[in-house]
């Protein structure tokens, strides 16, 4: 799934309905200073753009060497390592470019580990939908 002729276009409605979401919802005042919107929203753009390719990746690269495993498992064992990747390089990288109030603390490598992990479950809910629709063509024909 992760390898889609509309990939941005996913990418791109997930990041914007997130946005969104995290904006009606005011889920923006858990952080612990203002964050603005136009950061917020590029955060969002750079955490899901980072999430789809991580798990690109495991789909590529991984999937071949674990004959013995069911693909699903290594897709979502392996994504969950990359996405805790992610999100420790996404708050060092918001305290480098945004400076004191959003340093590494636990609060903000909460709320972006709890958006990263429910982006990756989202990703990977639709790749085990598409995963069995297709082996259930494969098999219809």
């Amino acid at each position: 799934m992760f390898k889609h002729r509309y990939k941005f276009f996913f990418i791109a409605f997930l990041a914007v309905y997130s946005f969104l979401n995290i904006i009606v919802l005011e889920g923006d005042r858990l952080f612990q200073a203002e964050l603005p919107k136009d950061y917020l929203f590029y955060t969002i753009v750079f955490l899901c753009i980072a999430v789809w390719f991580a798990n690109l990746t495991v789909e590529v690269y991984l999937l071949r060497k674990f004959k013995n495993v069911h693909p699903l498992l290594v897709q979502f064992g392996a994504s969950i390592v990359a996405v805790l990747i992610i999100c420790l390089v996404s708050v060092e990288l918001t305290e480098l470019i945004l400076g004191y109030p959003f340093n590494f603390t636990k609060q903000n490598l909460l709320l972006t580990s709890g958006f990263t992990f429910r982006i990756n479950l989202f990703l990977n809910s639709l790749n085990a939908i598409y995963f069995f629709s297709q082996r259930y063509k494969e098999k219809a024909v």
